[in-house]
């Protein structure tokens, strides 16, 4: 393995074991430095910032260990997703509450590495690129939004027993929202063509 390469692996655990005890915020790149045995220089001769290494991270020790599989759809890749998080749950959950709106968002980078396994099973249903986008990129925040929840609390579900909750409640609600616009409009005159005039505010 290259030296470059052993050098982030080391920022990259030391990243981890701080994080299972310190929120990600008060932690400054010194102080992964000092535990890494290494300079700040050596740090950003491999990184931007603490934001990058914490992608890096998780693109590194997750992303990059699961294996792709061509028969696989989104759903089949969320057990895992669950399993890593759950087995490191006190560094995730220090990862995901960290709320920085920069490029190196933390949300953002989780939400890019998702949103290929859902376009593959949904961007046939849409008119264009765009508005596949614009449903997919929801749909993702919606699932972290879901791990939040899950480490925010205080007694939580085991992996399984949380992936099965968010598979049971997607289904719910996704057979609601089909029984609600499947159904006959009260006043069907309104949904047709020029039944209200386009008026600008």
């Amino acid at each position: 393995m290259e030296d470059a390469s052993l050098a982030k692996i080391a920022l990259a655990k030391s990243l981890r074991a701080i994080m299972r005890k310190k929120t990600f915020s008060k932690i400054t790149v010194g102080e992964i430095c000092s535990k890494a045995h290494m300079t700040r220089r050596n740090f950003y001769n491999h990184f931007l910032d603490k934001y990058d290494l914490l992608n890096w991270t998780y693109d590194y020790f997750f992303c990059q260990q699961v294996k792709g599989h061509e028969d696989w759809h989104a759903q089949d890749y969320l057990p895992l997703i669950c399993q890593d998080l759950y087995r490191d749950m006190k560094f995730y959950r220090n990862a995901f509450s960290s709320r920085q709106e920069d490029q190196n968002s933390f949300r953002e980078f989780c939400i890019e590495k998702l949103k290929p396994l859902f376009m593959r099973d949904m961007a046939d249903i849409f008119q264009d690129a765009g508005e596949a986008d614009f449903y997919v990129s929801r749909i993702c925040n919606a699932f972290f939004d879901y791990y939040i929840m899950w480490f925010d609390d205080e007694d939580p579900m085991d992996s399984v027993e949380y992936i099965n909750h968010i598979r049971e409640s997607i289904i719910r609600v996704s057979k609601r929202i089909t029984e609600m616009f499947e159904r006959e409009p009260s006043e069907p005159e309104r949904w047709k063509a020029g039944a209200l005039p386009d008026k600008k505010p």
